[in-house]
């Protein structure tokens, strides 16, 4: 082998060495230092990740830049049905966690509260680094809740600082509902279609009695 080529090859390996320490410091920076959610199904929303800022992340990362709001677990469905959610919760600090999870009360659009009849599986969490778990969150939907209005909550987890997922709680039209809609919109556009002819043999009377001598 020439010397040429051990030098290039030397130089090739120091720039895969220098690549490869690139792309974890990116991977370490990119990462989230904290308990992080991740929707997995809710309604075809995005995936979200929502998580705390914490000392070690803040010596890794560069100044944090603003993110964008995190897209919002929908629940949805007619009164009587019971929608589902599933979302993720994963542990990227060095140490474990124990935490509580917790739903906020849900708020109307006029901003009164009301009792949350959300139901979360897993009300406690324990992941160790690197742990993931995955939590159902469901929502009997009621008579109660008026239909297209949007009920607004949280999914937050105690002790972490912006662990948080916004939730939508909404009520949809049943199918009795739509069937009746589309009954009534027929029957509309039945009346609709009739034409009123003028009434012909009351014009022939008048002019036979005006004929009388």
């Amino acid at each position: 082998m020439t010397e040429g080529s051990s030098l290039g090859k030397m130089m090739g390996q120091a720039l895969e060495a220098n690549l490869r320490c690139v792309a974890l410091a990116t991977k370490v920076a990119n990462s989230v230092a904290g308990a992080a959610f991740t929707t997995l199904s809710g309604g075809g929303d995005r995936p979200v990740a929502a998580a705390g800022n914490t000392a070690q992340q803040k010596q890794l990362a560069p100044p944090p830049q603003p993110q964008p709001a995190p897209s919002a677990i929908l629940l949805e469905g007619a009164a009587g049905s019971k929608p589902t959610a599933l979302f993720l919760l994963e542990n990227h600090l060095p140490h474990e966690i124990s935490a509580s999870v917790e739903i906020t009360p849900l708020l109307t659009p006029s901003g009164r509260k009301l009792k949350s009849t959300l139901q979360l599986d897993k009300k406690k969490i324990v992941l160790a680094p690197g742990q993931k778990v995955v939590a159902r969150i469901g929502a009997p939907i009621t008579a109660k809740f008026v239909t297209g209005e949007k009920y607004t909550g949280e999914i937050r987890v105690k002790g972490i600082p912006g662990a948080s997922v916004p939730l939508v709680l909404r009520r949809i039209p049943g199918a009795q509902q739509v069937q009746g809609r589309q009954r009534i919109t027929a029957v509309v556009a039945a009346d609709s279609g009739k034409k009123t002819k003028p009434s012909r043999p009351r014009r022939r009377a008048t002019a036979k009695s005006a004929s009388r001598p």
